[in-house]
């Protein structure tokens, strides 16, 4: 009986040296947190065609770009805050809009809606068709068709469009410009050419008055 207590004496002692060596590695390791700006120093050179029409002031010092996937509700939320934002600061701001639906190797969203909004666009009706379908729940083809019921134009040609080669390149395009500037997922906001942190608690309208010439 006294060998078996010599025994657990002995592994009860080892195992709390092997503990107390451990604890003291632990407290000499140093954890180092990455931070990110919330707006970036790097840079992007984000190309603007004079085919694309802003919303808000075209003269406005300050551009904002988002890229979208209008098939992610944070996407839509994203662009109905900086619509909000543009109707507060009219003259001091524009926005343009690129597509950025998700294409990966074995999923991808389905493009219809952005293209919907490009052809909506030719017909001068591109933001107003936009704003309006951000507000859905949910987007499919009887959601587009329904919003284009509503808007002004010739819905004829708008679903023929809509479904043409014409459209579809045009936002392959852009998501191939949302690729080569690191835009992996959707949303993104870029703000004379910077990228903005969309992951802070900081509110999204706080970062962007940043920027506003006082």
């Amino acid at each position: 009986m006294k060998k078996l207590y010599l025994i657990l004496f002995i592994t009860a002692a080892l195992a709390g040296v092997f503990f107390f060596t451990q604890y003291k590695k632990m407290r000499g390791i140093t954890i180092t947190h990455k931070t990110t700006d919330i707006i970036s120093q790097q840079i992007y050179n984000i190309p603007i065609s004079n085919s694309e029409e802003p919303y808000g002031n075209p003269g406005a010092p300050m551009t904002i770009v988002e890229f979208i996937d209008l098939n992610n509700r944070d996407s839509r939320d994203i662009h109905l805050a900086l619509v909000a934002f543009i109707n507060k600061n009219t003259q001091s701001a524009r926005l343009f809009w690129k597509d950025a639906p998700y294409k990966g190797i074995i999923f991808q969203n389905d493009i219809i809606a952005h293209k919907a909004v490009f052809c909506a666009a030719k017909q001068k009706k591109g933001w107003e068709f936009a704003n309006k379908i951000a507000t859905e729940k949910k987007i499919n083809e009887a959601i587009l068709q329904k919003v284009g019921q509503s808007v002004d134009f010739n819905i004829g040609n708008w679903w023929l469009c809509a479904n043409s080669q014409e459209a579809k390149d045009y936002i392959d395009a852009s998501a191939a410009l949302s690729k080569a500037l690191g835009v992996n997922s959707a949303p993104a906001i870029f703000v004379n050419n910077r990228r903005l942190n969309l992951d802070t608690e900081i509110p999204l309208e706080e970062i962007l008055n940043k920027f506003i010439v006082k």
